[in-house]
């Protein structure tokens, strides 16, 4: 096999990662989609309205994905949060974020709610992660 061949194969076999946290009262409060071009799309409350903005959010160009959780650190109670990069699928069936490189790893693909992430410069996604990293509280807080 080529060595182009293989390198696709493994980067198709990558495995799909979820948000699961190891305590089962942590939930997501929110999260904040930062697309490639600066723009950053803000989602805060219940699962089901969590699931709604989710479809209302553009679909391409996704370079970071960074879920609030319901757990804060600090006196200015900063979330506890959890990012998710790098992939060319991501989706949030109203239950679970998750992502990978080959949708067929996704038991079910609700309508609307295929995201994609895009190819970029290392040194525009290096702003990118900077930006999200500092970013700890959801629209409303601080």
């Amino acid at each position: 096999m080529r060595k182009a061949d293989q390198k696709l194969l493994d980067y198709i076999k990558q495995p799909l990662v979820k948000h699961r946290s190891k305590m089962k009262d942590i939930k997501i409060e929110g999260y904040k989609l930062y697309y490639g071009d600066g723009f950053v799309f803000t989602a805060k409350g219940s699962y089901l309205h969590l699931f709604k903005e989710w479809h209302r959010a553009p679909f391409e160009n996704i370079q970071i994905i960074m879920l609030y959780e319901n757990k804060y650190f600090g006196a200015d109670k900063k979330h506890y949060r959890m990012s998710i990069s790098g992939f060319d699928y991501y989706l949030f069936d109203g239950i679970d974020f998750m992502a990978c490189n080959d949708t067929r790893k996704f038991s079910l693909i609700p309508k609307n709610s295929l995201k994609y992430g895009w190819y970029m410069d290392k040194e525009k996604f290096k702003e990118i992660n900077e930006k999200a990293i500092m970013d700890f509280w959801l629209k409303g807080e601080s």
